[in-house]
């Protein structure tokens, strides 16, 4: 043992210090702890798994590469997770983003390659505050287990939009697996659709046909638009007496007490946004049940802008009215669930709605600016939706049938509209048995193959390939009736309120129809919305942040897709739809 003593010295101690290996601190010591439930659970530390953390945080969250260098952020870490982490400086926050973003990157790019069915597109322009224009393209496509999934699959800064939306694909080596693609109104699609239609399918005029879909939610809002032009005026004296309510506590309080005087609720009253239409059904949603309660309050006001009982009446119809807008929005624009095979029963609670103010007066000249809108876009029902509401086992033929009528429906049911409508139902019959049978040749020459004879090969082969091209054709003419037995069933008998998970029917019925379900699998894959449903609303365009705009490109397309692609992990990809509603909603106070 060495020993320190004043009668010892220290020469042996310096001898000590130069020959005995230094003892470092055990970083990857084993922690014990407990879980919020009282479970045990172990954990070592680890610098690389702290450093793809700390870049997973800032990817999800967005925030600069340079508050990694701030004192307060590195105290922070030091004294709350451990002076054992050592913070990145910026440059290495960023080379660790792209280090990232290409492991995932070649990991997403194996996964579509090999998913069964096709890749739906989806595509929407962003600006920065440079006025830079970003091309944002989303994949869609189900795997092996018929689950639906979305991914940002690109995310380029573009001088010209959607000139380089093909070599995006090639990028990604997926040309020969895209099915549709689903883009905005904006005028130069037409012509970036007709170049990518002659770069993927030159010879394929099927596909061809089923290709370009208009985003339903852009639909929407150009008929909703149309229509709060119309009545907007008529909610002016709602909408300032909730601003009156809500321009100082006093009033506020005041409003709180009328609020108990009635035995309602106290909520504070959301205001709308001229930026968000739905803004506007949301505060009419949560304004009209206080109708008496705004009476009281204003009782003997001299304010000028009191709402009448007209007033009231008036706002009622037109929350009624454009609850439908909301609902199809807010559905049109999922992320986890099926949208296609709703299309044509929205379209026809839309016609509907629509009818029941078509011989209103005061409503005349709002149903006929959203009727001519709705005629322009949905009155021919796209192909390819109307193709996927068949594969819907609740709907089949039914509902395509319903929503045809009455798109073409008129007033004195002249036997030129009926005839118009039979002539179209005849079309997607017949597009129907074409698309079967497209996937019915596909899947015989992916089980059975071409014949590859040698040369010199005896003539009596020949008797046993002519025997075998006998049973693919018998067997073809089999599987073909597929699509009969399908539709001479009658629709699954289920509440349209009440859960169903298509995908799962259609898993559950592969072995039943394994062609149906490739062909069911492929249409039920098309979104019907380029947008999520926290900005479908709005007819804005969508901004890159004014930190990320300061980046580089790719730097920009990493951090991006990184985001999207952390959130499907975490299964969060929707977390910010009701966003809008949450921060606008009804507050209850207590």
């Amino acid at each position: 043992k060495l020993k320190y003593g004043g009668t010892n010295g220290t020469s042996h101690l310096n001898r000590h210090m130069s020959s005995c290996i230094k003892r470092t601190s055990d970083v990857q010591q084993t922690i014990i702890g407990r879980t919020p439930t009282g479970g045990i659970f172990s954990f070592t530390f680890s610098q690389m798994v702290a450093r793809k953390e700390t870049v997973r945080y800032f990817v999800r969250e967005e925030v600069p590469f340079v508050k990694v260098e701030k004192p307060a952020f590195r105290r922070w870490m030091r004294k709350a997770f451990g002076p054992q982490f050592k913070p990145p400086c910026r440059a290495t926050m960023r080379n660790d983003v792209m280090q990232i973003f290409e492991q995932e990157k070649t990991v997403l790019k194996d996964l579509l390659q090999n998913i069964p069915g096709k890749i739906c597109l989806t595509s929407d322009m962003w600006t920065s505050n440079q006025k830079l224009g970003y091309l944002c393209i989303t994949a869609h496509f189900i795997t092996k287990d018929w689950k639906l999934h979305k991914r940002v699959i690109s995310f380029p800064m573009l001088p010209s939009p959607h000139t380089a939306m093909y070599a995006n694909l090639l990028n990604w080596n997926i040309c020969d697996k895209i099915g549709t693609v689903t883009l905005d109104n904006a005028s130069n699609n037409d012509s970036a659709v007709a170049r990518l239609k002659d770069s993927l399918f030159e010879n394929d005029f099927l596909s061809r046909e089923l290709f370009h879909l208009r985003c339903s939610a852009h639909v929407i809002n150009l008929l909703v638009k149309d229509g709060l032009e119309h009545v907007l005026p008529s909610l002016e004296n709602i909408r300032e007496s909730v601003r009156h309510i809500k321009s100082s506590q006093a009033k506020l309080q005041s409003f709180f007490a009328c609020c108990e005087r009635l035995n309602m609720k106290k909520r504070r009253l959301p205001i709308d946004m001229c930026t968000r239409w739905d803004s506007t059904y949301i505060m009419l949603f949560h304004a009209i049940p206080y109708q008496k309660v705004f009476d009281l309050f204003f009782y003997e006001s001299d304010f000028r802008y009191v709402p009448s009982l007209t007033d009231w009446n008036h706002a009622t119809v037109i929350r009624d009215f454009f609850k439908i807008f909301y609902d199809s929005t807010r559905l049109f624009s999922g992320v986890h669930y099926v949208t296609s095979s709703s299309f044509c029963y929205q379209m026809s609670k839309i016609a509907c709605i629509l009818k029941t103010i078509a011989d209103v007066p005061s409503f005349k000249l709002m149903y006929n600016d959203m009727k001519l809108k709705y005629d322009k876009y949905w009155k021919p029902v796209p192909m390819a939706l109307g193709l996927a509401s068949i594969m819907d086992p609740r709907y089949k033929l039914q509902v395509l049938e319903l929503c045809l009528e009455l798109n073409y429906e008129s007033e004195f049911h002249s036997e030129s509209i009926v005839s118009e409508r039979e002539t179209k139902m005849f079309a997607y019959k017949s597009k129907l048995f074409e698309v079967f049978e497209v996937y019915q040749k596909k899947l015989d020459n992916n089980v059975v193959g071409p014949s590859n004879a040698a040369p010199n090969v005896p003539q009596e082969v020949d008797m046993v390939s002519t025997l075998l091209s006998q049973r693919r054709e018998a067997s073809y003419e089999t599987s073909k009736s597929e699509l009969h037995r399908y539709l001479d069933q009658p629709p699954l008998m289920i509440p349209q309120e009440s859960a169903f998970d298509i995908l799962d029917w259609w898993r559950t019925q592969e072995a039943s129809y394994p062609v149906l379900s490739a062909m069911a699998r492929d249409l039920l894959t098309i979104p019907v919305s380029t947008v999520a449903s926290e900005s479908a609303f709005s007819g804005s365009e969508r901004v890159v942040s004014k930190y990320r705009s300061c980046l580089l490109p790719n730097v920009v397309e990493a951090l991006t897709c990184l985001k999207d692609w952390f959130q499907a992990e975490e299964g969060t990809q929707d977390e910010e739809a009701n966003e809008l509603e949450e921060l606008m909603g009804e507050i209850e106070i207590n």
